[in-house]
């Protein structure tokens, strides 16, 4: 906020669901007025409740709005907008853009921008649903520096951590390795559990053994009632996994060098993907009762 007031200018909140919606609340919650555009009827319900005015339908003209900001699934859906904005996108518009993109995405979507004289600036998320929910989040910006400036006001409402990371394409580095730590640490922490398991001692006692040994990590204490009921029906999935792992874009050399162990995960996670897992949580990789892995 800027000096305790919310920022004046209305927005465009494209994308309401399960990250989408928990931001929307934040703003509407610090006075931000929010106008916001979902596909789902439920959604749309849901979040006009709270407050947020109902858009029309912006997929071929954005126009009449200064901020937009978009929450969707995936990044098809992203060029999907931008192609229907082709002629439409106002000159003078900023977009902001939480949608995990790769590199080269960001940057041709910042190109597509720029030909409209308007900003693009990708914001890849870290923190999750619950995150999304608490403001426990970290938001990552690339793009134009004085864009950057006009919409942090906004962001730090959203997120408690802000950081602007240069250049296009940056930002979704950033969240990329981000993710490959986050992932190895789930995959390696349920392999050590599995192992342990095979040579007879128990995951509780396991488990409290690292809670309060040189292992001791929040991701434990996060994950435990998960892992203690071995219930990995939802949760972080491995086909979220697989699009985070995919979107880190490295020279083969260095890639050789220093992901060798990401791209081991990889190639488990996307055959479990292939298998018909994908919505399963990461950690059944290893500690389902017949694990994906498929030991």
């Amino acid at each position: 906020m800027q000096n305790g007031h919310p920022p004046r200018e209305p927005i465009l909140f494209i994308g309401a669901g399960k990250m989408g919606g928990p931001i929307i609340a934040r703003l509407l919650k610090a006075g931000v007025t929010v106008r916001f555009f979902d596909i789902s009827p439920a959604v749309v319900a849901q979040i006009s409740a709270m407050g947020a005015d109902i858009a029309p339908d912006p997929s071929a003209d954005p126009s009449g709005h200064k901020y937009i900001f978009l929450c969707l699934p995936a990044p098809s859906n992203v060029a999907r907008l931008f192609d229907g904005w082709r002629v439409t996108l106002a000159p003078g518009t900023v977009v902001v853009d939480f949608t995990t993109v790769s590199p080269t995405m960001a940057r041709h979507l910042a190109e597509r921008a720029a030909e409209r004289k308007a900003v693009y600036l990708e914001s890849p998320l870290s923190g999750g649903e619950r995150g999304a929910i608490t403001g426990d989040m970290v938001a990552i910006v690339s793009g134009d520096r004085t864009a950057y400036d006009s919409v942090q006001p906004y962001l730090e409402i959203i997120a408690r951590t802000v950081r602007y990371a240069g250049a296009t394409g940056q930002a979704s580095q950033i969240k990329a390795l981000n993710q490959i730590a986050y992932i190895g640490y789930n995959l390696i922490f349920a392999q050590i559990i599995r192992l342990g398991e095979e040579l007879g001692i128990e995951r509780s006692l396991l488990l409290d053994v690292f809670q309060n040994g040189a292992p001791a990590h929040p991701l434990i204490n996060d994950r435990m009632p998960k892992i203690l009921s071995s219930n990995f029906s939802e949760g972080f999935s491995l086909v979220r996994a697989l699009k985070d792992l995919e979107c880190l874009e490295v020279p083969p050399d260095l890639q050789s060098q220093h992901l060798f162990l990401a791209d081991h995960f990889r190639s488990l996670v996307k055959a479990a993907v292939a298998d018909g897992k994908g919505e399963r949580d990461i950690l059944g990789l290893f500690l389902e009762p017949k694990d994906l892995a498929g030991r």
